[in-house]
């Protein structure tokens, strides 16, 4: 990766992140925030889209340095609290999933064991009319 000389532009170094969508992302977040910010991609262009997670640097005026990692802190906070919220949903999810198996298994328990019963009643039945007939004869 090539050396930018980012000191006589008076620019300091934020973050780097994995790919050119996510540096996009930060870009439009930290310009809403009235930050502005230079993007640096090394091996590839934006136009060819060579490789999706090219590493791409962000630089932003070093006098606003402080505020642009806080920013950066609260982002990447609001991100987690987003997966975490996505993993209890699935948490949630598969507890209502396992419930409904759990009481589909219980539904074919109690239809197996009636049908079981039933049965020994139908035996226990022609038992007792069988040995009814044998000995009245």
């Amino acid at each position: 990766m090539a050396k930018y000389n980012m000191d006589e532009m008076k620019y300091a170094k934020l973050t780097e992140v994995q790919g050119r969508w996510m540096a996009d992302i930060l870009e439009n977040y930290l310009r809403v925030e009235e930050i502005d910010m230079v993007l640096v991609q090394d091996a590839v262009s934006h136009i060819t889209h060579v490789t999706t997670f090219a590493p791409v640097m962000i630089y932003v005026p070093k006098a606003s340095i402080k505020r642009a990692r806080n920013l950066l802190k609260t982002f990447n906070n609001a991100q987690d609290d987003q997966k975490e919220k996505i993993q209890m949903a699935n948490k949630k999810k598969m507890e209502e999933r396992l419930a409904a198996e759990r009481q589909a298994r219980q539904a074919r328990f109690i239809q197996i064991a009636g049908v079981g019963i039933i049965l020994v009643v139908i035996v226990a039945a022609f038992w007792a009319f069988d040995r009814k007939r044998l000995f009245n004869k």
